[in-house]
């Protein structure tokens, strides 16, 4: 059985994987044609960018909480 720290840690972890993949999502599929404005553009690379950096503020995190685990039992 999981403890709740562990579970929160899965649970992160996904959170900040789904938000990578919504942020790759947006920067593959993004691209200038007919139709699409410059403005609309930088805003969904802006909004791309923003994704991959809230996912891997959830992997940091992640790290830190498993690092202040770790450091508990030395």
């Amino acid at each position: 059985m999981l403890s709740q720290t562990e579970a929160r840690q899965i649970g992160l972890l996904l959170l900040g994987a789904l938000f990578m993949v919504f942020g790759s999502m947006i920067a593959g599929r993004v691209e200038r044609g007919l139709g699409v404005s410059d403005a609309s553009f930088y805003i969904a690379l802006f909004f791309a960018f923003i994704f991959f950096l809230i996912g891997g503020f959830f992997w940091i995190l992640v790290a830190v909480i498993t690092r202040a685990e770790l450091e508990e039992f030395e």
